[in-house]
């Protein structure tokens, strides 16, 4: 996979484009970001200013198919076949007794 399959790709699938840049610019908010520097390929999450979750790869295939996968992993499609925002953990988790040593 190449650059221009993964556009078309992520496309097809509906990803939001403001969701990730694929030309190493740093994206609004928050995002995947995929960059060529130095003769090797880097992905990784930009969020609140900082770099996440950062790899390496030698060829462009590879660093194609993280980003793409990443993506993926965040969205997953509604009944309408759309991606809509991967929900998220609840903030309290509650404790049940356990009730296995039948302490009632």
């Amino acid at each position: 996979m190449n650059i221009k399959d993964l556009k078309r790709n992520l496309d097809e699938n509906n990803v939001p484009r403001n969701s990730y840049s694929l030309n190493g610019e740093l994206p609004m908010g928050s995002g995947y970001v995929l960059d060529f520097v130095y003769g090797k390929w880097i992905v990784f999450l930009f969020d609140r200013g900082g770099r996440y979750g950062e790899s390496e790869y030698d060829n462009e295939s590879d660093a194609c198919l993280r980003i793409y996968n990443a993506l993926l992993a965040y969205y997953k499609p509604n009944k309408a076949g759309r991606f809509i925002e991967k929900v998220e953990a609840p903030k309290e988790v509650i404790y049940l007794p356990d009730r296995s040593k039948n302490d009632i």
